[in-house]
């Protein structure tokens, strides 16, 4: 049988006000953190959130290929 991995994330998700005009749309940010490695990542759209998730799932256990600057 082969061993299966779990991988737990914290995602916290907030907007931004407008500095000029506060009835525009206001900008989404985000971090999430894999539990395991304490990595974290701080994004501005919803890409960088699954590329960041996919590569702990492709098994890259320490989640750094390609990895952006951690802040």
């Amino acid at each position: 049988m082969g061993s299966s991995a779990k991988h737990s994330f914290l995602v916290t998700l907030w907007s931004e006000p407008r500095e000029r005009d506060p009835d525009e749309s206001r900008p989404w940010r985000g971090s999430v953190e894999h539990l395991g490695s304490k990595r974290r990542l701080y994004f501005t759209g919803p890409n960088e959130l699954v590329s960041f998730i996919a590569r702990y799932a492709k098994g890259d256990k320490q989640g750094k290929r390609n990895d952006p600057p951690e802040f």
